[in-house]
């Protein structure tokens, strides 16, 4: 699918065009990953990220839980977990595959939850998919948490490399007419730590992740040419995750932030 990057210039943010992402996209990208076995891989960085700062038993949701892969990962680790997607047709899916996990229809802007009721909420690349902004959903996981809860958090950034192409002038300025081919922002890191820490939330640290697929993006001649993303087999695969590493601090696609809700 066709996909271009603009320039919002009055936001200093970036513009993904390429299709709604509503739930009929959702439903089509799940649809055919969805197995028992994808969903029993489970997600090793978000399990990990969980054990650093929360124990098993913690209460922690995952709030627009895709294929629900995290909420394996996390009940499989003794937490307490939950996910939440609006994709409905998915949601049943993975009732049916795996009906031990706990997966439920809802919106992350009105989370089924009581007020201060869990431990930690995970939110992998949602927020940057909202037009009119994502308050209502750091809003809601500001209330569900409990003070001293965790906000786990990842979206696409400005990375130094993007950031450079902004100032080489390289991005077209975003044009309303193309609001029906919104599809995510890319947001500065400073936007993000500010913006939620005006919730209430204390920025506690982050780095940068899906370093060899921002270069691909930005930079796809020079990809191939070190042959990043080349293919399946192992020595590929291990030749893009060095390279993850090692341009992370450069050509991150995506940012992971950890916040804590203010209070004991």
């Amino acid at each position: 699918m066709n996909r271009t990057i603009t320039h919002d210039v009055a936001n200093d943010r970036l513009v993904f065009l390429m299709s709604a992402p509503d739930q009929s996209y959702w439903e089509s990208l799940w649809g055919p990953r969805l197995s028992r076995a994808a969903i029993k891989r489970g997600d090793r960085f978000v399990t990990r990220e969980t054990q650093r700062v929360l124990q098993p038993g913690a209460r922690v949701i995952d709030a627009g839980c895709g294929i629900g892969a995290t909420v394996s990962g996390l009940a499989d680790a003794g937490f307490e977990a939950e996910g939440i997607d609006y994709a409905e047709e998915t949601v049943a899916r993975i009732r049916e595959l795996a009906p031990e996990l706990t997966v439920k229809v809802a919106d992350v802007r009105a989370l089924p939850y009581e007020d201060g009721s869990l431990d930690g909420v995970w939110s992998l690349g949602v927020i940057e998919h909202f037009y009119d902004g994502y308050g209502p959903l750091i809003e809601e996981a500001h209330r569900v948490l409990k003070p001293g809860g965790y906000l786990f958090l990842t979206v696409p950034v400005i990375s130094p490399l993007k950031a450079w192409k902004l100032r080489q002038g390289r991005y077209a300025p975003y044009a309303e007419t193309e609001r029906e081919r919104f599809f995510q922002f890319a947001f500065r890191p400073d936007h993000v730590r500010r913006s939620i820490k005006a919730f209430g939330f204390e920025y506690l640290r982050g780095y940068g992740m899906a370093s060899a697929f921002g270069l691909g993006e930005d930079m796809p001649g020079l990809a191939r040419a070190i042959g990043l993303n080349a293919g399946s087999s192992l020595p590929a695969r291990a030749w893009t995750r060095l390279a993850d590493i090692v341009l992370s601090p450069f050509s991150h696609h995506v940012r992971f932030f950890l916040f804590r809700k203010a209070g004991n």
